[in-house]
């Protein structure tokens, strides 16, 4: 299972995934979205578990006053919408495609069932799980601790891609709006747009075809905390 959790450096791949990505897509209905295309809003009645089979798909949650605040991108192996394993799920955040995306679609039901079959399965989920609960006190104690100019670098090293890949959904950098970054790390996008200026300048990054390409990730390295 594969994403971007945006309080962690870089992105999150679970053990042997390729078993359990052939073993759910193999359970589901194969379904393509176009770039921008909704897959499920918040506060929809979760009933329904997708797995990320090409493309990607940003997760994110809006407030009462229409502010959106970016969670995570998935990738190609990420599993989306687990809040569907509760009996009573809501969605808890809104979905769409970044890009031409193709998913297969698993209702609740099939899920559990796959996991009561097989323990490694459930807890591949469940580490899924862990790891963004996680990533969430991560982020708070970023917001909390860390400048905006840190969080800014730890989020470029999360999405970075040394090489590129037919497989990522990235492959030629981050294909971000200014505006998108300013969500994941709590600040106005002026002031973000001003430090990938400085990054820029620095020769850090370089924006091509408005995405933001990561030239010396050793040099944004500098800016992140190190862990206790």
């Amino acid at each position: 299972m594969r994403e971007y959790n945006f309080g962690a450096e870089q992105e999150r791949s679970y053990p042997d995934p390729d078993e359990y990505i052939a073993r759910l897509a193999q359970e589901g209905v194969q379904v393509s979205k176009c770039r921008g295309e909704s897959i499920y809003h918040q506060g929809d009645p979760a009933d329904s578990v997708w797995l990320l089979l090409e493309g990607a798909v940003k997760a994110a949650t809006v407030s009462r006053d229409g502010e959106e605040t970016l969670l995570r991108v998935h990738v190609p192996g990420g599993i989306i919408g687990l809040t569907a394993l509760d009996s009573d799920g809501i969605r808890d955040a809104s979905t769409c495609a970044l890009t031409d995306a193709v998913l297969v679609c698993l209702d609740r039901e099939q899920v559990l069932s796959l996991m009561m079959r097989d323990p490694l399965l459930a807890i591949c989920i469940s580490r899924v799980l862990i790891h963004r609960l996680c990533s969430f006190h991560s982020r708070i104690n970023e917001v909390l601790g860390n400048t905006v100019e840190q969080r800014v670098a730890r989020v470029l090293l999360a999405l970075y891609q040394p090489e590129t890949s037919a497989a990522s959904p990235l492959p030629e950098g981050i294909k971000l709006s200014h505006e998108e970054l300013a969500q994941i790390v709590a600040s106005r996008r002026q002031t973000v747009t001003m430090i990938l200026n400085r990054f820029a300048a620095a020769g850090y990054i370089e924006t091509v075809r408005r995405r933001i390409l990561v030239r010396e990730p050793e040099s944004l390295r500098r800016f992140v905390p190190c862990n206790p």
